[in-house]
């Protein structure tokens, strides 16, 4: 069954909602991994893409799984890959000597 694209109001239309803190921790474990941006970039769109048939498929009977707007999607990934930009600026730490 496929979902409804949110609507106004409800999780996933604005570019802000309730899961923009996960996309952000995904981004931060990826830059502690030091995964290089193309691969951040990848994991972050690879998820947009393959979110909505998982939506249709697996997710079906969750209440409030409607699909990300066109706008919530970009803004998902763009949050994974600023949570990775932070983590990226920062010096890294020098290996500790026992």
């Amino acid at each position: 069954m496929a979902r409804k694209t949110a609507l106004p109001g409800e999780v996933n239309y604005g570019l802000i909602d309730r899961w923009t803190i996960g996309h952000v921790g995904v981004g931060t474990w990826l830059g502690l991994l030091r995964v290089p941006w193309w691969g951040a970039l990848i994991v972050a769109v690879g998820w947009e893409i393959i979110e909505r048939p998982l939506k249709d498929r697996v997710f079906y009977k969750m209440t409030g799984a409607t699909q990300d707007t066109l706008g919530n999607s970009i803004a998902d990934a763009a949050a994974t890959m600023i949570g990775w930009g932070v983590i990226r600026m920062l010096p890294p730490q020098p290996a500790r000597v026992k």
